[in-house]
């Protein structure tokens, strides 16, 4: 097909202008046919072969894209046109000013019905802009391209907190070897906020833990409630400038461990020789043992003042009772040492001082058995002592009286 064919003549010679049709070639048959005055005519034909030119191939606009930072595109369609080559024959490069936020080996496409369909997944993490550069060459070697801007816009990450193993430290021990890492591509670590909770605040109070933070490492330092024992979760929650937030929970487990029993203060007692104390009175407290299921030792500094034997006690509603009995007709004083031992072997020791005071005791003479003498005979031979626990015998006040003063004088 022949868009236009034109002809001039001038001094008897035509010429002939011939313009194939756009993109055509192939071969046509031209006839010429040149008609007289008076109507007769005459004909010349030749063929005009056009020869095939490969037309470079042409893509269609692709406007610019934006996309969120990790989130894969794949709804960029675009369409490749050429007089020669089919849309799907054509070879596809595609090349990103900045690999780092789109790596090549990131960018797929695929075609059907002429239609090329692009795939684009930016680096994980990364943001930015970069230009894709889609360039489609035909069977005959010509190209086209095409570039436009993809957009990828930052998005915060929430962060991570490594893992942290459950923990176990004894009653009324500090823990503090608890090191943990936040690890967030827009926050640094130190710069998280920390939230701490703990599931048993009888055992864990919040206010016993706090941490510390030193070179992007965290460092929990944890004091269990003074004698407690137990487990408790303990959740961690770090949240990025951002406000996206990571959990982590582990158990603390506080093994119990014995505390040792204590005796309430005893104040020095004192009484009098030859009484019973049955009102002295006391308390074992002891975290795990009851006070009346304590075992109870009683010793004297003076056996001779007071026996061990003399000191009893009892136990009612926690409360105990001593009682204590000085030896016959002693004095003195003697340190009274009470031990108190409880379900775990451990032991508390109150001391005080109980005084005997002296009481003067009466005292005796021996029995004398009645006498008789005979008239005008003097008896001599009367003997008896006096026992008194203070004075010695000799040392009495000795006074001697008659019912019958006409028959023994006193003098």
């Amino acid at each position: 097909t022949f868009v236009k064919i034109t002809y001039s003549c001038s001094a008897d010679v035509f010429n002939l202008t011939i313009a194939p049709a756009s993109n055509q070639n192939g071969s046509s048959n031209i006839t010429i046919t040149a008609t007289d005055e008076g109507g007769l005519s005459a004909t010349e034909v030749f063929n005009l072969t056009v020869d095939s030119v490969n037309d470079a191939p042409s893509i269609s606009s692709i406007a610019d894209q934006t996309i969120s930072e990790d989130i894969t595109i794949s709804s960029i369609d675009f369409t490749v046109s050429d007089i020669e080559t089919a849309g799907c024959d054509h070879s596809i490069n595609i090349q990103s000013s900045d690999t780092n936020l789109i790596p090549i080996e990131n960018i797929t496409y695929s075609c059907s019905a002429d239609v090329f369909s692009l795939s684009i997944a930016p680096a994980s993490n990364q943001n930015g802009s970069s230009n894709i550069t889609i360039t489609a060459t035909d069977d005959g070697g010509l190209n086209a391209t095409e570039v436009f801007t993809l957009t990828v816009d930052y998005v915060n990450d929430a962060p991570s907190i490594s893992s942290i193993i459950d923990q176990t430290t004894s009653e009324d021990t500090t823990i503090s070897s608890i090191d943990f890492t936040v690890s967030d591509i827009e926050t640094a670590g130190c710069d998280h906020a920390i939230n701490i909770d703990s599931s048993d605040t009888n055992l864990v109070p919040i206010e016993n833990i706090s941490y510390s933070c030193s070179a992007d490492v965290f460092n929990l330092t944890i004091a269990p409630a003074s004698n407690q024992n137990g487990s408790s979760n303990i959740t961690i929650t770090a949240t990025d400038e951002g406000g996206l937030s990571a959990t982590e929970v582990f158990n603390l487990t506080v093994d119990s461990v014995n505390d040792a029993p204590s005796i309430s203060s005893i104040a020095d007692q004192t009484i009098s020789e030859d009484i019973t104390i049955s009102s002295i009175d006391f308390t074992v407290s002891d975290i795990e043992t009851a006070g009346c299921d304590h075992g109870i030792n009683i010793q004297s500094s003076d056996t001779n003042v007071i026996p061990v034997e003399n000191i009893t006690y009892s136990c009612t509603a926690d409360v105990f009772y001593l009682t204590i009995t000085p030896t016959n007709n002693q004095n003195g004083s003697s340190n009274i040492t009470i031990t108190a031992t409880d379900e775990g072997g451990l032991n508390a020791t109150e001391v005080f001082t109980l005084t005997v005071d002296a009481v003067n005791d009466a005292p005796s003479i021996s029995s004398i058995i009645d006498q008789t003498t005979s008239e005008d005979i003097t008896i001599s031979s009367i003997d008896f002592t006096v026992s008194d626990i203070e004075t010695a015998g000799c040392d009495h006040g000795i006074n001697i009286n008659s019912s019958d003063t006409s028959l023994i004088p006193i003098e």
